[in-house]
């Protein structure tokens, strides 16, 4: 049947129905008592009113709830949502115009400077390390007892002597340094004594 109209007549046909459609709803949207809205207000009531009230869309929008909440669902859907951000993030950081590798680096580089100049923040982080260090390690004990003996074990004699002389070397050295000192001095003061008293 459109085929024997010519396009012409379809076109102002097409563009007389946008227009009337167009003009309608700019109509709706100006004028706030306007017939539509409120036919769509009472429609939307009756719709509420309706789902409160009849069993069988209780029945309905809990087979909706379970057919989009069930577990291997929302594992989909979760999967789906990381695999998005995760590619999203990594378009965005590969690229040298990215607001976000700008943002980053503006605020780490931020970070350093505040962690550099500021004491206070210092020793909350320090003390923060800390805390959390001993708490994994209470956690772990065994572990690191396992992971201290299998290493330590493992280390031939010379090899540990080596790592303690690293170690402890110059402690040694200064303990040997005031032994000596100090045992020279207890000589000098006991040939002192014995001089003066004989």
């Amino acid at each position: 049947m459109f085929s024997l109209v010519p396009k012409f007549v379809v076109d102002a046909l097409a563009n007389k129905i946008t227009a009337g459609l167009s003009d309608y709803f700019r109509e709706v949207e100006e004028n706030e008592n306007h017939p539509l809205r409120h036919e769509i207000t009472n429609k939307i009531l009756d719709f509420s009113k309706d789902i409160q009230e009849n069993e069988r869309w209780e029945e309905d929008l809990k087979d909706i709830k379970n057919s989009f909440l069930a577990e291997d669902k929302i594992k989909i859907y979760a999967k789906d949502v990381w695999l998005n951000i995760k590619q999203n993030l990594i378009e965005e950081l590969s690229r040298n115009d990215s607001t976000l590798k700008k943002y980053v680096a503006n605020n780490v580089q931020e970070f350093a400077l505040n962690l550099k100049s500021d004491a206070a923040l210092q020793q909350k982080i320090d003390g923060w390390i800390r805390l959390t260090a001993y708490k994994y390690i209470l956690k772990n004990t065994h572990q690191f007892g396992e992971l201290i003996s299998s290493t330590v074990g493992n280390w031939k004699g010379k090899e540990l002597s080596e790592k303690l002389e690293l170690e402890v070397g110059k402690d040694l050295q200064f303990i040997r340094v005031n032994g000596t000192l100090v045992g020279g001095l207890v000589g000098l003061i006991i040939y002192t004594i014995a001089h003066f008293l004989t």
